[in-house]
């Protein structure tokens, strides 16, 4: 019989929290306890300078964790695969992982990287006249949503969704001189 298990490619992992939270759910879990859990980044924190810290959420099974076993048996994926938002997490076949992971590790190693349609950098000013959630970029219209994502980062937290107001006459005034 294989043996079942659970690949994380922590590359794409947004730390967003999606598979404890489908864990906790289909688990039906008590407040403190995880079947998977996102460390609190301490075990993986690094120093960048002085006083600048980077930190990466990682997603860690527990011994709470059976592979949802129940699921798995109705032929479905566990609860944290099915619901992984950035489709960072796999099940299946021990033998059949580790070939996925030398494919992920390949494809990483290859990759040729390309903005997906309408993924661009910006340049974009902060103004005190602006709200917090608001950003001038001239070459966007206003009203337009924008993603700020910086790479690594530890989280949706980490991915403000702003949008684009270039009406303000102050902030349009400042950028002329």
């Amino acid at each position: 019989m294989a043996k079942n298990g659970l690949l994380i490619d922590y590359l794409l992992c947004t730390g967003c929290h999606s598979c404890e939270v489908a864990c906790k759910l289909e688990k039906k879990l008590p407040s403190g306890q995880y079947g998977i859990k996102l460390n609190d980044g301490d075990a993986d924190a690094w120093q960048i300078d002085g006083d600048t810290w980077e930190y990466k959420w990682i997603p860690v099974p527990t011994q709470l964790c059976d592979l949802c076993e129940n699921r798995v048996q109705a032929g479905k994926d566990p609860s944290c695969v099915l619901h992984c938002c950035s489709h960072c997490m796999h099940f299946g076949d021990v033998g059949d992982l580790a070939k996925k992971m030398d494919e992920l590790d390949r494809k990483a190693t290859d990759l040729a990287a390309a903005p997906l349609p309408g993924q661009t950098n910006k340049l974009i000013l902060p103004f005190p006249q602006l709200k917090d959630n608001e950003a001038y970029i001239p070459n966007l219209n206003t009203g337009d949503r924008v993603a700020l994502v910086r790479f690594p980062h530890g989280g949706t937290f980490e991915i403000p969704i702003l949008t684009v107001n270039n009406k303000v006459a102050s902030v349009r005034k400042a950028l002329s001189n």
